[in-house]
């Protein structure tokens, strides 16, 4: 395997890794709030084994031993052997944040990056495990009360009548792994370990499968291993230990008349499960057949190459890190490859068109040119949907955020998620990620009161936080509301007066008012903290929400709540455009960014000295730019119309000529074929084949902008 190769399968197993994560996360979240059923354990198990083994296979080797121990609590939960409880899900939420670091540096390059905090961590998932915690009662056995609720503690316990224990059977069983069963990124020895929990077992490992050393490959398993065992737990419950890797290996299990010999194994956390018996013969060989020897817990790094670990679901990337791959349901290729087909045949129907030698069918060329656009459409459509991943990925970090800092700021707060499944463009999504996770805790910092408060003010002692999402036309929507105690508008205007971001004589709406909040630099919080204060949040959020071509909008009422809905487009590679004439020019300005158009003459446009243009437009003076004075174009009679656009929360008019209509139009870079153009987003190909510059509102009219603040 070359360099290429092994950088191509680290990119995809972190890839996974991220989708691991997230699965991990969710998990985790529901046992916390008490679904611990065996579907979501055995999600969870399996999500955490995946980091572990891939981690292992390609180096990582920090992150592997840390996933190693949460993934022995894990089991222990799994097993019964510990009960689910909140200070355990805590202790794997915290190893999962501290995973999830290391993760961000290994993606950066250096694999083996750790954290001083990683061995204290690993510490405390050893005592979880080790501090057996079973469920429904105390460690160590019953009261003595004579009441007959005890587990044998007490000398007075146990008077009912309760049914015989099961007598310990033996057993012989042969587990016989598949050659890739290391490839798989399977651990014999938490299988091993799991028999001795539910038994008294001796082990003989069979070496004589082994190659020699010269055609030894180290990532397949050339062993077998026999095992005699003494347990009450019956045959279905032997075979139950292995179902995880039912897959990848032939075990069979039969009863056995020979009394076995226990041996000590070493557990998955590195302890000792138990000392049963003498610890193998100093002479154990295990490349000689049949010698008995102890198993122990190899060195991560040490496992064996696995060119790809298990995956679980597919939700995107998350943590901060933008993935350079999406994986694709195949579904979306089946259905891709269909429209290619059917392109190929209109265009072969075409191509027997234009071969006629004699007089053309213009009907039938007719009837195959809307065939082609119909297959162009479809196309076009069903490659744009490739790219579309589902919101609830960026929802699903949310219940995490709102769960520790509801802890944090010691407030009552129930999430609601809704339209988890509407689908966004991969990059829009993934730049929306930051913004939404601003808001969602600005809501629980500023908008949601305490439990004190709420019940002071009539409401009930849990605050409600609803994030949903919809389709609409041409844009996703998302709504974060709460029904906290709302945006104080006399208390953000005097802080912004104070802070000189208005002025006494300024006469603003509550409209107004309440976008101050997206200021830079604003802020109402009296005391800075690690959740907010700063007055950086919001001034981000509204940037980035316009650098992706949407629009934010506030809506508050003080004592009811406070209603914060975006607008995006679904797609940074196409957008709804409106057509312009601007000097007998094209131009497209994107729908999202238009408020209203306007005539000049019932429009009230004046000039301001050191301003510029401005106009009146619904009680406040808006800049106006005229868009062919901006680009030199030759301007032989003042615009006709102005188109009033908003971006990045400030509005502002566009003098144009004439609208010419509405379109969908597919964004060129001019980076790319050009050079990068002051006011200009990119360009766009008509139908005619000319071509038709798409507008930067933002950039046309910031010098406007920078008079008006002067």
């Amino acid at each position: 395997m070359d360099d290429d190769d092994l950088i191509e399968l680290r990119s995809l197993f972190l890839d996974e890794c991220r989708e691991n994560i997230d699965l991990l996360e969710q998990g985790l979240m529901r046992m916390g709030e008490g679904e611990s059923d065996e579907d979501t354990l055995n999600e969870v198990f399996r999500a955490a084994h995946s980091i572990k083994g891939g981690g292992a296979t390609f180096g990582f080797v920090p992150m592997s031993e840390l996933t190693h121990h949460m993934e022995t609590l894990l089991d222990a939960m799994r097993s019964g052997r510990r009960a689910v409880d909140e200070t355990g899900v805590d202790l794997l939420l915290e190893g999962l944040d501290l995973v999830q670091s290391l993760l961000e540096s290994a993606g950066g390059g250096d694999a083996t990056a750790d954290h001083e905090e990683r061995a204290p961590l690993e510490r405390r998932l050893v005592e979880a495990v080790e501090s057996v915690a079973e469920p429904g009662g105390e460690v160590g056995g019953g009261d003595g009360d004579g009441d007959g609720d005890g587990d044998g503690g007490g000398d007075g316990g146990g008077n009912a009548l309760e049914p015989p224990a099961p007598r310990p059977v033996r057993w012989t069983i042969e587990f016989r792994p598949s050659e890739n069963f290391f490839v798989r990124g399977h651990d014999p020895l938490l299988l091993l370990t799991e028999l001795h929990r539910i038994g008294t077992c001796s082990l003989v490992l069979d070496a004589s499968t082994l190659p020699s050393p010269a055609e030894l490959d180290p990532s397949r398993c050339h062993l077998i291993w026999h095992i005699d065992i003494e347990t009450d737990v019956g045959h279905e419950g032997l075979r139950a230990v292995f179902n995880w890797v039912d897959q990848d290996c032939t075990v069979s299990i039969e009863p056995s008349g020979a009394a076995p010999t226990p041996v000590e194994i070493v557990g998955a956390g590195g302890s000792a499960e138990a000392a049963a018996a003498p610890a193998a013969p100093e002479s154990a060989d295990p490349s000689v057949p049949g010698t008995p020897v102890e198993p122990s817990t190899p060195p991560p790094s040490a496992k064996p190459p696995s060119a790809k670990p298990s995956s679980g679901k597919a939700p995107p990337a998350k943590s901060g890190a933008e993935s350079a791959s999406i994986r694709i349901p195949t579904e979306k290729i089946d259905h891709l490859i269909d429209l290619v087909g059917e392109l190929v045949i209109t265009q072969s129907m075409l191509s027997r068109v234009g071969e006629c030698t004699g007089e053309i069918d213009v009907d039938e060329l007719r009837e195959r040119l809307t065939d082609l656009a119909h297959n162009t459409r479809d196309l076009q459509e069903s490659v744009m949907q490739v790219r579309m991943l589902p919101l609830s990925s960026a929802f699903s970090r949310l219940p995490r955020l709102v769960r520790d800092l509801s802890r944090k700021l010691d407030k009552e707060v129930e999430l609601k998620l809704e339209g988890g499944e509407t689908e966004l463009d991969k990059t829009v999504l993934e730049r929306m990620i930051d913004p939404l996770v601003h808001l969602v805790r600005n809501s629980l910092d500023h908008g949601l009161e305490s439990a004190a408060e709420r019940q002071a003010n009539g409401k009930g002692a849990c605050g409600e936080l609803v994030v949903a999402a919809w389709q609409e036309s041409g844009s996703v929507n998302i709504r974060i509301s709460d029904d906290g105690r709302g945006i104080d508008a006399g208390r953000v205007r005097a802080k912004a007066l104070a802070q000189g971001m208005i002025g006494e004589q300024d006469d603003l709406s509550e409209e107004q008012i309440q976008q101050l909040i997206f200021a830079p630099g604003f802020s109402t919080a009296e005391e800075v903290s690690d959740v907010s204060g700063r007055g950086v949040g919001m001034d981000v959020v509204r940037r980035n929400i316009g650098d992706l071509g949407g629009r934010i909008r506030v809506k508050s009422e003080p004592g009811k709540g406070t209603i914060i809905d975006i607008s995006l487009p679904l797609s940074l590679a196409i957008l709804d455009g409106q057509l312009v004439s601007v000097s007998s020019q094209t131009f497209v300005i994107p729908i999202l960014a238009i408020v209203e158009t306007l005539e000049v003459r019932d429009t009230d446009v004046r000039q301001v000295p050191g301003m510029g243009t401005l106009m009146r437009f619904r009680g406040e003076y808006l800049p106006v730019t005229d868009v062919a004075s901006a680009f030199s174009l030759p301007n032989e009679r003042p615009g006709e119309l102005i188109v009033v656009v908003e971006t990045h929360g400030q509005r502002r008019g566009l003098t144009i000529d004439r609208v010419l209509g509405q379109q969908q139009v597919v964004i060129k870079a001019l980076e790319k074929n050009y050079k990068p153009v002051e006011g200009i987003a990119g360009a766009t190909i008509m139908s005619d084949g000319s071509v038709a510059l798409i507008l930067d509102p933002a950039a046309i009219g910031e010098d406007m902008a920078a008079l008006k603040a002067a």
